[in-house]
């Protein structure tokens, strides 16, 4: 089948058209030549009136769009036209191996009324991440059950891989947005907790060590003597150092990546403590280091075919070191490498360390699988792609679509844990886990785990869901990465 047929099929699905418009957001998708192939009626009534050309409406526009398509990388920015002001994503669409275009998505919304531009970027973002991102799950979900060779057809699995591709880099994007939100007005309080910096150290080895392996990068990590056990935000902590780690191996192509921790002193029950983290790769020029964490800014632009990302993460880095009380720096020559320095004064922990949650670790074994799972949501595609990954993850499936029914039915049978959506009919899915709280201990029951699938930012909903007795909350779409971490939870329970 014709890649460039499958991708437009995809773009004239009426489930899009409709979200698009029920939301006022235009969308279109034009080819190379600047022939419009699916307008929204949004799109239509806001842009072109119905012309099918896009050098005649906008000749500005139109250029922007055909740079974009000549880098491969996706825009996002303001545009002025017919006096108004759009906030517009751009987003070229590749064929099934990347290496051509064969057109461009764009998806605008109308910010004039709007008095800041940032406020009105955020708003769009954060609107447009909360009402696709469900349905646009559940394409995913079925593409890749494609991909996994669950269909009869060689021209399925393509197609399977090519949707896939593409909805994750959509879907990669609509997360940074809505970490960066959260990060901005401040949603996430820091928490404080005993962490065991050896540990997460081991931990983040564990999460990195396939990526380096498959490129053939050498690994060193290095922990001081004595590291005590401190007090600090253990995820955000995590995030800052995995995200640093990410684009060393991202940036690396040969040669070694260093990981070091060590202690410079404690005072009044304050650990001085250093995180350095090396590697050898392209290396960031002189005059672009005072940039690297500016928001939406890339340091390699020569490099957007070959490095994936949204020029977010080191931005969140340097906010998210600042909630934590720490400082970071960065050295880095341009064909040899970078260096980033972390400095922290942590508060030191008086607890034991088996007092503390245990941390990730590799499963070596599978949880036996013999007792069902139960799954609760009420998109008929979504609730379909959780019962076959599970299924072929080997698990029996009780599935549900409402809240109340996913209560009766985990009073009658033994699960052997649940993943309930948040957004429930009948009952919510942070309701129904309450009641069934309260049935767990009036019946003497041991502690089932239950899990939720949500379409918002998981620090939205996640003291709802504590509050609520949820064990994890995870964000759609489910993927075999959120399984591994089901089972690693139920695992440390037994």
């Amino acid at each position: 089948m014709n890649s460039l047929q499958d991708t437009l099929n995809l773009a004239k699905s009426n489930t899009l058209t409709n979200i698009f418009d029920l939301i006022g957001f235009n969308y279109s998708v034009i080819d190379l030549q600047g022939n419009y192939i699916i307008q929204n009626n949004t799109a239509i009534s806001n842009i072109s009136g119905g012309n099918l050309n896009a050098e005649l409406i906008d000749p500005i526009t139109w250029n922007d769009c055909k740079k974009v398509m000549e880098k491969k990388a996706r825009s996002i920015k303001e545009e002025n036209f017919k006096e108004r002001c759009y906030l517009s994503i751009k987003q070229p669409l590749l064929d099934s191996d990347n290496s051509s275009c064969i057109g461009i998505l764009i998806i605008s919304h109308d910010i004039t009324k709007q008095k800041q531009a940032h406020i009105a970027k955020q708003a769009f973002l954060q609107n447009m991440a909360h009402d696709i991102r469900t349905p646009l799950s559940g394409i995913i979900g079925l593409a890749q059950l494609q991909e996994m060779g669950l269909g009869s057809l060689e021209e399925s699995k393509e197609y399977g891989q090519m949707i896939y591709g593409a909805g994750n880099q959509l879907l990669e994007l609509l997360n940074a947005v809505i970490e960066l939100i959260d990060t901005e007005h401040m949603k996430d309080p820091v928490k404080a907790e005993p962490l065991d910096l050896s540990g997460l150290a081991r931990e983040l080895c564990v999460l990195m060590e396939p990526s380096m392996r498959t490129k053939g990068l050498t690994f060193k990590l290095e922990l001081g003597q004595n590291l005590p056990l401190i007090i600090s935000d253990r995820i955000k902590l995590k995030r800052i150092l995995l995200n640093i780690l990410s684009n060393s191996v991202k940036f690396t192509q040969k040669g070694e990546i260093s990981f070091s921790i060590k202690l410079l002193g404690v005072e009044n029950n304050q650990a001085s403590v250093a995180m350095v983290i090396f590697d050898t790769g392209v290396g960031i020029a002189k005059e672009n280091l005072d940039k690297i964490y500016d928001c939406f800014y890339r340091a390699h632009p020569s490099y957007l075919a070959e490095y994936s990302g949204y020029g977010m993460g080191l931005y969140l880095v340097k906010e998210t070191v600042a909630l934590l009380g720490g400082e970071i720096k960065v050295s880095s020559e341009e064909g040899k490498g970078t260096c980033f320095t972390l400095h922290f004064n942590f508060s030191i922990a008086h607890t034991n360390l088996d007092e503390t949650e245990p941390l990730l670790s590799p499963v070596s074994g599978v949880q036996s699988k013999t007792a069902p799972v139960l799954i609760a949501e009420d998109n008929p595609i979504v609730l379909r792609v959780l019962k076959n990954l599970l299924k072929k993850a080997g698990y029996k499936v009780i599935a549900t679509m409402d809240g109340r029914t996913a209560l009766e039915a985990l009073q009658k049978n033994s699960v052997a844990w649940a993943l309930l959506d948040i957004g429930l009919p009948e009952l919510r899915g942070t309701e129904a886990t309450r009641q069934y709280r309260q049935w767990e201990k009036e019946n003497n029951k041991s502690h089932l785990p239950i899990f939720a699938l949500t379409g918002h930012s998981v620090d939205d909903v996640g003291k709802e869901c504590s509050e609520a007795g949820i064990d994890q909350v995870f964000t759609k779409p489910l993927n075999n990465e959120i399984i591994q971490e089901i089972e690693k939870f139920v695992l440390g329970k037994i």
